[in-house]
């Protein structure tokens, strides 16, 4: 439950185009807290401070357990980003550093043909 809280509430403060401080400072706990909230590693969360969070996001406590389906695309990403890292973990170190060196030009390559489509 509380990987769904906290994706809930990540998904409701990017909605309103929020960086993690801005929600922090408006619930008064800390950035690093409200990091450890959002990634479910927060261990169990103060019935206040969900309020506190709920009321700054302008909605109820209810609303943070809505769309499920946020767990499976997480779990979705988490299976790629995993699949990712063993390839990564293969490779000698002097590939792994040119990798690293070019990886930002090859994101905005495929950004660039994305766009194109």
């Amino acid at each position: 439950m509380r990987e769904i809280v906290g994706l809930r509430i990540r998904k409701l403060r990017k909605k309103r185009k929020w960086s993690q401080k801005e929600l922090a400072e408006r619930v008064t706990i800390s950035k690093t807290y409200m990091g450890m909230i959002e990634r479910a590693e927060a261990g169990n969360i103060s019935y206040d401070i969900l309020t506190k969070i709920a009321t700054a996001l302008d909605v109820t406590i209810e609303e943070f357990g809505r769309n499920t389906d946020l767990i499976e695309e997480n779990n979705a990403h988490r299976l790629l980003l995993a699949e990712y890292m063993d390839m990564l973990q293969q490779l000698d170190p002097v590939l792994l550093k040119e990798l690293i060196k070019v990886t930002p030009h090859l994101l905005e390559s495929f950004k660039y043909i994305r766009s194109m489509k």
